[in-house]
């Protein structure tokens, strides 16, 4: 059993998951992201392959658009990964994540229980 500290533990590495815990690790926090599959994305993984849709509506919004981290991660994504394969897209999360200073990435491990002093998570359990 091991114990590690972080400042901000967030659950789940879907596409709100991972941009949560990209902006807490670059505001400084020394965070965690805890994901129960083997690749990040969630919805929009190799997994179960659902394109980000956001705003725009794949285009048919015209000038609507996600921005900020969401933005930077599928920016990426199509620069490098112009045939859009999802199974590269899971690869180019998971760098984006770990290369992210502050943040250490959790795969394949489920939380399981939360401690709570008054209204304040305090701890988290889990396995992998």
């Amino acid at each position: 059993m091991e114990q590690k500290q972080y400042d901000f533990i967030v659950v789940g590495g879907g596409m709100s998951g991972i941009c949560a815990a990209i902006a807490a690790a670059r505001h400084g926090a020394k965070t965690a992201l805890v994901h129960d599959r083997p690749v990040l994305g969630g919805n929009a993984s190799s997994e179960i392959r659902m394109h980000v849709c956001g705003a725009d509506i794949h285009g048919s919004k015209p000038n609507a658009r996600e921005t900020g981290i969401i933005e930077e991660l599928l920016l990426t994504n199509r620069y490098r990964n112009p045939q859009q394969s999802f199974s590269v897209q899971d690869y180019i999360f998971e760098e984006i994540v770990r290369k992210e200073q502050n943040l250490t990435l959790y795969l394949n491990t489920r939380v399981l229980d939360v401690s709570m002093e008054e209204n304040r998570i305090c701890s988290v359990t889990a396995v992998q």
